[in-house]
């Protein structure tokens, strides 16, 4: 009975120390934390699944561990909110007095990215997750270390005269107090704290407030490509760093068809062109060009008279008149005079 007894309480030790070590790597590695512990929801089939690490996932969390100030822009279904999601809570579990604020364009949204993050926090074995000090619809906090998990709607007063650890402004482009609630955050973020906005580019409105941003985080920067494929930019004129995830670095969209047959069956037949062009870019340049579908005129015809245009071949009447082409008899010509 006593070595029984013994055998018992050496095992609950042993269970207990393999907890801290577990505790401590989940502390100190975000990659470690996310690969080995957090659960999603696989929408599509409605099933809880591990969270996959995929290589432009994990160079994702690499760059957020680096920079403070984040710009991305995406296509859809890159797993982007389930990541934030899940760097939310190790940020809130594992530091002490974390404040996370979480904003997206309404209320039921911002509810939404928030339920993400809960979601993954319930999954969690005991010996990691800290017991909920108030749960409800737009907070989540835990009394053990003080950290809080905040969901806001994105309005102009929105964060102001708070403090926090890390902000998230998800689909950015929607929201309608963009510039205003940046400008009412940013002395929350200014003293060391991190803002990370994420959206899908609106190409129907390049004034918005999320295509400012990136278009500062792009212009003068410079162009780095990790190892996954996934690029971002540094130098640029806000400091901020600019990251782009195109559809096509997610390697898998549906079991059993490779990337160019899915977007062959499911994404071109489904999608008007304007559609494919804003949620499904494959390059940058592919996210904030022009959408092709709403010029006034012809753009691959324009770009085709591009390749014709040439110098004078000669001019006359001290430049006055420049002559392009020599005339041939029976062609129609046109005379612009100015």
């Amino acid at each position: 009975m006593q070595m029984t007894s013994l055998n018992n309480n050496l095992k609950l030790k042993e269970d207990y120390e393999q907890a801290g070590i577990e505790w401590l790597m989940c502390q100190k590695s975000v990659h470690y934390f996310l690969s080995q512990h957090a659960q999603i929801i696989n929408r599509n089939t409605g099933k809880t699944i591990k969270w996959e690490a995929w290589a432009y996932l994990l160079d994702l969390l690499d760059l957020l561990l680096k920079f403070n100030d984040v710009v991305i822009v995406k296509a859809r279904q890159e797993g982007v909110s389930w990541l934030l999601s899940g760097y939310a809570d190790w940020k809130a579990l594992f530091n002490e007095a974390a404040k996370i604020l979480m904003l997206s364009q309404g209320e039921e949204e911002a509810w939404e990215l928030l339920d993400k993050a809960r979601y993954i926090w319930r999954k969690l074995p005991d010996h990691i997750r800290c017991s909920a000090k108030s749960d409800t619809k737009g907070m989540l906090s835990f009394g053990s270390n003080d950290s809080i998990l905040h969901a806001l709607p994105s309005t102009d007063k929105a964060g102001r005269g708070t403090d926090a650890t890390v902000i998230i402004r998800d689909e950015l482009a929607k929201h309608p107090y963009g510039h205003d609630n940046f400008v009412a955050i940013s002395p929350a973020i200014d003293s060391g704290g991190q803002i990370i906005d994420v959206s899908t580019i609106d190409k129907y409105d390049s004034e918005n407030h999320f295509t400012q941003r990136v278009n500062k985080a792009l212009n003068g920067a410079a162009k780095h490509i990790m190892p996954s494929g996934l690029e971002y930019y540094t130098g640029g004129e806000s400091g901020a760093v600019l990251i782009f995830l195109g559809w096509r670095l997610r390697p898998v969209r549906e079991e059993g068809l490779s990337l160019d047959e899915w977007f062959k069956a499911k994404v071109i037949p489904k999608y008007d062109p304007i559609d494919i062009e804003q949620e499904y870019p494959e390059t940058l340049d592919e996210a904030l060009s022009v959408p092709k579908t709403t010029c006034r005129f012809d753009v691959v015809a324009l770009n085709a008279m591009l390749l014709e245009c040439v110098s004078p071949l000669r001019e006359e009447q001290n430049g006055i008149i420049k002559i392009f082409r020599e005339s041939v008899a029976g062609r129609h010509y046109a005379f612009i005079i100015d």
